[in-house]
Order: structure tokens, then sequence, then C-alpha cells
């Protein structure tokens, strides 16, 4: 035989190498001969005589289903990994059987009206053991997806999306009460969870209950969960209340899915089952993947760390639920590059992720090297669905730039950023923030080191709470939240309407918020100097947020610091605690009352100048009546460009 020589010889001259669902891995590679795996197409790539050798890996129209990720590391330099129209690369197993309900032994647990269109599928022999045992487990439940043709059916619970329970007064630490007598008609309590906001309104947590007593109205939580009175919360994976389509229950004890369909003519039913990423990409070069579909991981579609020129291009990327079950972290993302430098996200359109949609690291936050990532022209819709206190993208390290994207659908803030000088520029951000109070569509915060964001030309709309906050939060939204005395923000060329706050300045010196349009469904801007009343413990040194204590070592150890923002020479001598340079000139703001101040802020510490006030009018209105030194661009310019 001869076939090993032969496949090393085709590999050497190889650029290109085809995978097909319905190929051979003995195959060569060739169009003709296509080989089945995308591991044995990395295989054939590492037979190359150089690896500075730019090679493809064309996937085909297909499935191509993964218990496990694609590992590729710095042996797999100049890889374009390309799919063709239809390709899909799948972290779950396809169901092939299901039936109806009929006479199943859980049957009488569902309501009476829903038995006729319940279907039950016995993941047992359709589903690894394995994989089995992790949906069954107890921290797996609120983080798996079951996905109807690509799109996920939702767990049942009560009540319903959009609505809340409030945690009665018998709510007191790891104990949880309710006031509502409908759990009391619930005769299967076991697999019940409580997923919610039980301690405030910003931190969402989801937990399995124990001690389930109906008749007292309480249940225990595990130690890890606090909860107060006054909170928010549902039960979830609850049989009972499987009353609609578009719902499932997973029977944990006997391995057995529930659910109502959608559609009665859906031909798709899958369940997400790889706990690893689709794609790992460890210390790569130059690694490139272009019009893939990727779906149904329970971790991420794309772990991108510590590489340099990662593209990822013309993708969809659908039901990924990107680790929603575990705590908040930089890898808990549909697509996550960590470390990154020079690479980019572009044109991709990224839905119904389980936790964020991008996260993206990358840059030098000593020396405040720019990282070169970018984030551009993508579709970001249905995020953090099961998550749900987490953002649809988060920046972290220094210079990440995310611009001309749609980014839409989400229960909390649209970007959080963590470190210097990113840009967030030309997007459109909407229907956002609508669940979690004290938050905002673009946030920065409590960071003094972190200089030199710039929020330009965006357009923000709907940004507002659709629930009564809880009293021990917060009870404000902002489009732009520059929170907990974050300093040295531009932001400017800005459009913000349809609720809440256009912006509040947490007591931050150096920012600046020039040529803006707030229309007349907005708050205007709020700015405080909270270093100087309630938050000035926290603030100086030795305080809880490391304030003054961090600065002063920047100032002392490093000078790329001053050298980068010079403005920052005196943060230590000149009103430390104090909004100092404020300027808020040149906007046009439709309503009554453009700028509130609180504690001892005013007018007259602040430049505020120039600034336009319209007793009504419209978008274009407000535009026209900005600066005529200062050209708006062309809406038609915000959001992705295709």
């Amino acid at each position: 035989m001869v076939i090993l020589p032969a496949l090393l010889v085709c590999a050497q001259r190889l650029l290109s190498v085809y995978v097909s669902p319905f190929g051979r891995d003995f195959n060569s590679g060739s169009s003709l001969a296509p080989v089945q795996t995308i591991a044995q197409a990395l295989n054939l790539v590492n037979m190359r005589s150089s690896p500075s050798t730019p090679a493809t890996i064309i996937l085909e129209k297909g499935d191509y289903l993964l218990s496990q990720e694609i590992y590729i590391d710095e042996t797999l330099p100049n890889l374009t990994i390309e799919g063709e129209t239809g390709a899909r690369v799948l972290g779950a197993t396809i169901l092939k059987s299901w039936s109806p309900l009929g006479s199943d032994s859980y049957a009488t647990t569902f309501p009476a009206s829903a038995r006729p269109s319940i279907l039950v599928a016995n993941l047992n022999g359709q589903v690894s053991s394995s994989a089995l045992s992790t949906l069954e487990s107890a921290s797996s439940v609120p983080a798996m997806d079951v996905l109807e043709d690509g799109q996920p059916l939702t767990v049942a619970q009560y009540p319903a999306s959009g609505s809340w329970l409030t945690t009665s007064s018998k709510t007191s630490g790891t104990t949880l009460g309710w006031t509502s007598t409908v759990p009391s008609s619930w005769p299967q309590v076991s697999q019940i969870w409580m997923c919610g906001y039980p301690l405030f309104d910003y931190s969402y947590a989801c937990a399995p209950l124990s001690s389930f007593n109906a008749s007292s109205m309480t249940a225990s939580l595990p130690s890890s969960v606090t909860a107060n009175p006054g909170s928010r919360f549902r039960f979830v994976n609850v049989p009972e209340e499987l009353n609609g389509p578009g719902q499932y229950f997973l029977n944990r004890s006997t391995g057995k899915l529930y659910f109502w369909p959608s559609s009665t003519t859906f031909k798709e039913l899958a369940i997400s089952t790889c706990s690893e990423p689709l794609f790992n990409i460890a210390g790569g070069s130059n690694v490139r993947i272009t019009g893939l579909t990727m779906q149904g991981s329970l971790s991420n579609a794309v772990y991108a760390h510590q590489s340099n020129l990662v593209t990822l291009q013309n993708c969809t990327v659908n039901g990924i639920t990107g680790n929603a079950s575990a705590a908040l972290g930089n890898d808990y993302a549909a697509l996550s590059l960590d470390g990154c430098t020079n690479s980019e996200i572009s044109t991709c359109t990224i839905s119904n992720s389980g936790a964020m949609a991008i996260s993206l690291a990358g840059g030098n936050t000593t020396t405040f090297a720019a990282s070169g990532n970018v984030i551009s022209n993508c579709t970001i819709s249905n995020f953090s669905r099961l998550a749900r206190g987490l953002p649809g993208l988060t920046l972290y390290g220094d210079g990440n730039i995310v611009t001309h994207n749609l980014i839409d659908q989400g229960p909390f803030d649209a970007i959080d950023l963590f470190g210097p000088s990113h840009q967030v520029t030309f997007n459109l951000i909407q229907n956002v923030d609508y669940e979690v109070s004290d938050s905002g569509a673009v946030y920065e915060g409590r960071q003094p080191l972190a200089r030199g964001l710039t929020i330009t030309n965006n357009w923000f709309t709907n940004v507002s709470l659709t629930f009564t906050p809880n009293v021990n939060t917060a009870a404000q939204v902002a489009q732009v939240y520059l929170d907990d005395m974050q300093p040295g923000a531009t932001v400017e060329g800005n459009i913000f309407e349809g609720g809440g706050y256009g912006l509040i300045v947490g007591g931050g010196r150096d920012n600046t918020v020039i040529y803006n349009v707030f229309l007349a469904d907005v708050l205007g801007i709020q700015i405080d100097a909270r270093g100087t009343s309630w938050a000035h413990n926290y603030c100086n040194y030795g305080g809880s947020w490391d304030y003054l204590d961090s600065i002063k070592a920047e100032l002392a150890n490093d000078p790329y610091f001053v050298q980068t923002f010079p403005l920052a020479s005196d943060a230590l001598t000149n009103q430390p605690f104090f909004p100092v340079r404020f300027n808020s000139s040149d906007n046009v703001y439709v309503g009554s009352t453009f700028i509130t101040y609180q504690d001892t802020v005013s007018s007259s510490n602040t430049t505020c100048l120039h600034n336009v006030i319209l007793s009504s009018g419209t978008l274009q209105g407000a535009i026209a009546a900005l600066p005529a030194g200062y050209t708006f661009p062309p809406l038609s310019e915000i959001g992705p460009q295709h």
C-alpha cells in the first residue's frame, strides 16, 4: 500500500483542502476527493512544506458535528477555514426520534390543555452518556439550549418571560419566600430552579431550590446565592408551566425532554452538547474563519487566546450558550478573543447568545499600546438570554474598536468597557438595559487609569427599564454611563433618544460632552460629585474603590501614563474628588432641562456653553441646530455598512 506516502506528496503541493460530510478521511482532500472531518483537514495542512505557505480548508455544504474542539495552535499559521453556502459547524446532538406525550408516566404533570401538543424525546441512547450527565447535572439546566430549526426554545417557567414574582418578607439570606399561591398546585417540585435578581437589580443568579415548601411558601437556596425581600425572580424548569409553543422541560431524573414546538412543521431538534469551544485558537497567527454558520455549543463558538491576526468574517453565530452557567469571566461569550492583537470580527451575525455575544481583550495597559482589534459591521441581537446580567460586548485591555454595528435586544448593557482608549463609533444601539437598573448601554466605571474612551457618532434609542426597580437599587439607566469617578472620556456627535438618561457622569474628571443631539424623551445629562459626598470614603486613600491609591502608584511608576494622558498629572492635587474640567458644550437638547447637577456641581464650576435648547422639534431639526462648524455624519452611515 502506498496511500500514506501519496497523501504526503499531495499535501506538500496542496494549498486547499476540501471537506465534505460525505467525504472520507483517507481521501486526498482535493475537490474531487474531499476528507470528511475538519481534524483530518488540519492534519493535511500541517504537512505543508513551509508554515508560511497560506492554506485554505474549504467546508462544503452540510453539517459538521463536533463533540470536542477543533484546536489550532502556533504550528498552523496562515490558515483560512472557509465555509461554502450551507456549511454548518454544530456543537450539538441532533435528535432523531421523539413521540407524542400520550400515556407517558409524567403526562399528568403537564396542563391538560397542553398535553396534546407536547412531544417527548428520550435522550438516553440519543445523546452520549457523558453529554447527558452534563445536561442532567444541577449546574447545567439554565445554560443548556434546545434548538428547534436552529432557534432556542425557552425553559418552562413561572411567571412567563416579561413578568416577575417578588420575594416576600420571609426572604432572608439563603431562604427564598414568595406570596403567589400558584406553586401550591405543583405536585412535582424537586427540579425547580430560581432565576432572577434576588439580591439587587443588577445581580442576576440562577440556582436550584431545595426544601421546597409550597404551604409555607419558602424554599432553600444554595450558599452561593443570597436573597433580599422585595426582589425579582421566576421559578424555572417547572413542568406544570409548560403551557405554550416554544417551551421545554428537561426531566433530569429520567433523561427525557418534553417540549411544545414553536411550529408543527419543524424539521430539526437539537440539544447543545459540546462542552468545549468549537474552534480553539491558541497562539495562532493569521488565522481566518469565514462564511461559516456556528451553532449549538455549551461553550464558545470561537475562543482565540494570545493570538495575532485572527479574523472572523461573514459568519453566522447562533444559539451558543457561552458558558452561561459559570461565573463571570472574559471567555463567557459566543465569540471570545482574549489577549489578541490586530484581530477582527466583521460582517458577522451573532444572535441568541446565552451569555455575552463577544468578549474582546488585547493591548498593553502598561505602555498603553493599542491592541489593533476591531469589531465592525456586525449584527448582534438577543444576547445574554440565560446569564441575563451580562452585556452584549465586553472590551478589555487597551485600544479596542467597536464600529458600525447594530446591537439590539439585550436585558443588560450593550457594551461594557475595561481599560483605556477604547473607541465606540458609528453603532446603532437599541432595545437594551430593559431589565437591569443602575446600568448603561455603553458603560465604563470605577477605573481611574482607564482614560481615553471615545464614544462618537452612535445612535442610541429605546434604552429604558420595563419594570419597577427594587428599592435597594439605584433606579436609573443611561445610554452612556461614566460611573463611579470614571475620567477622561469624550462623548461627541451622538444621538440620544427613546428613554432613560442620555448621559450620567458619576463624579469623574476630564470628561467632554460635545456636539450631541438629545431628543425630548431622554433626560439629558446628570452629573454629580459623589467623590465629595456619599462615595468619599470609597475614593480616598485606603478606600475599597482603590481610586487615589492606584493613581498615586501609576504616577510614580509608569511614565507612559502622563505621556499618554497629560491631564492626569494633577489628579492628586487639583480637587481630586471633584469632576474638574467637565465640558458639556455645543449640544442640542429638545426639552426643558438639559443638565441636572447634583452635590456641589453647578454651571459655575463646569463648562456648559453654547448649548441649544429647543422646546420641541424633530431629529433632523435638532441635527440642523448644531453649530455651523460641526458636520454631523449622514444617518445612513450609522450601523452596519454592507
